[in-house]
């Protein structure tokens, strides 16, 4: 979903410049299902399906890359996250983050400072990492990782959500988080 979102953000506002897209998916949906996705209020969003369809038709374990067209670039890793490190070696350095596995109660492997620190190793100087959540523990994680954090407006309904960033400046404007309290909770084992 994020990718649509963005690819569909990136056609509205006329962007033509480079993109890459990684995704780690550790259990796709089979390309049969795509055609049942359902977008609510933005159908607009279905003209991305045949793209979804392929790309699920032709992934394979591993690291996958699809030239999207329009100098967008997907790299869809089918496997756990932790493998993908140990498997590939990723030479991009990225952005943008969007970090959104489900919650750390749900899916507590993929809000580990580990995993936070692996996310600050392919990213730029002034990256920006952004999730939809916005617990303590996870941003502990992020803090220990290495990563300044800050709480934004949630979206979609939610009250608020959390950004991180390797560059402090990066941050300005939005509320930041006592990384050094957080760090020091984590290891208190306060999470």
């Amino acid at each position: 979903m994020n990718l649509i979102l963005l690819l569909d953000y990136l056609e509205k506002e006329s962007y033509s410049g480079a993109i890459t897209y990684l995704s780690v998916e550790a259990y796709p949906i089979a390309a049969e299902t795509v055609s049942s996705l359902q977008f609510g209020a933005d159908s607009g969003l279905d003209k991305y399906k045949p793209l979804l369809e392929k790309v699920f038709r032709e992934s394979k374990p591993g690291l996958n890359r699809f030239d999207l067209g329009l100098n967008r670039i997907l790299l869809l890793y089918i496997g756990p996250f932790d493998r993908l490190f140990v498997q590939e070696a990723i030479s991009e350095t990225f952005q943008f983050i969007f970090h959104d596995p489900f919650s750390p109660e749900v899916n507590a492997e993929l809000w580990t400072p580990d995993v936070f620190q692996k996310l600050l190793s392919i990213s730029s100087p002034n990256a920006l990492l952004s999730t939809y959540c916005a617990a303590s523990s996870a941003r502990a994680a992020m803090a220990v990782a290495g990563w300044f954090v800050a709480k934004h407006r949630g979206a979609l309904g939610k009250r608020e959500m959390t950004l991180a960033s390797p560059d402090t400046d990066r941050l300005s404007g939005w509320k930041r988080i006592n990384e050094k309290r957080l760090i020091e909770r984590f290891h208190k084992g306060d999470f």
